[in-house]
């Protein structure tokens, strides 16, 4: 997946999770939706590693750049 690829579902996810955190479910959805949200940090966790294995993260930032630009330009 290329830098802006992962950083639009990383913050796709990111707004989808912030979004279910914010419902008020009870029973047994609100077990559904806490499984969704967990699902979901554990995808974003995933994008953050694999963009920081291939250094596409700097660390002091924290946030993707684009490669191939005359400087880097921050997402």
């Amino acid at each position: 997946m290329n830098l802006q690829n992962c950083s639009t579902v990383k913050s796709a996810l990111t707004d989808l999770r912030e979004i279910l955190s914010r419902c008020h479910v009870t029973g047994a959805d609100q077990l559904e939706t806490s499984r969704i949200i967990a699902n979901l940090e554990a995808t974003i966790s995933s994008i953050e590693e694999k963009s920081s294995a291939k250094d596409d993260i700097p660390a002091h930032r924290a946030v993707p750049i684009i490669q191939g630009l005359t400087a880097p330009a921050i997402l």
